[in-house]
């Protein structure tokens, strides 16, 4: 409950930073503000996943060691054609790909990734250049990541 308190005055605290800053300075707070709380969703997601309980800390101090994603966590190998069938009709799963590296997001179906919902344009697909950008139209959802820059990348 306390901490419940300390989060909605956090956010009370943020609100109003970002009402009383000046135009010029209001987009780069919500650019700094929304990359910290991506780090905090983060942090819990690693704390769950690998037991890391000082994540956050590395991501904030700029030290965070990346996992090593080039190794596969299984030997299973999906085709391009087994991403395209499990576009989440008619009671397939919902895939999608970023760099090459396949998410089962059957589980977000209902609400995101199903038939209707917002990101189900990316289901099926590999959608490294619409998830490095930040970009929701269908013209970035592609494996080509050319042209972006570190930073975009790191996304």
């Amino acid at each position: 409950r306390d901490s419940m308190r300390r989060v909605a005055a956090a956010l009370c605290a943020i609100a109003v930073a970002l009402k009383l800053a000046a135009p010029v300075l209001r987009p780069r707070l919500t650019l700094v503000l929304g990359r910290f709380f991506r780090d905090v969703a983060r942090a819990k997601a690693r704390r769950r996943r690998f037991g890391n309980r000082y994540a956050l800390a590395a991501m904030v101090a700029g030290v965070e060691t990346p996992y090593d994603v080039s190794e596969p966590e299984t030997d299973e190998t999906v085709t391009r054609a087994e991403l395209e069938g499990a576009d989440g009709f008619d009671g397939a799963p919902a895939w999608l790909a970023i760099r090459g590296r396949v998410y089962d997001v059957s589980a977000g179906a209902a609400r995101f990734y199903g038939p209707g919902g917002p990101y189900h344009h990316f289901v099926g697909t590999d959608a490294s250049r619409a998830f490095a950008l930040n970009c929701k139209t269908d013209a970035c959802v592609t494996d080509d990541l050319g042209g972006l820059s570190r930073g975009e990348l790191r996304e």
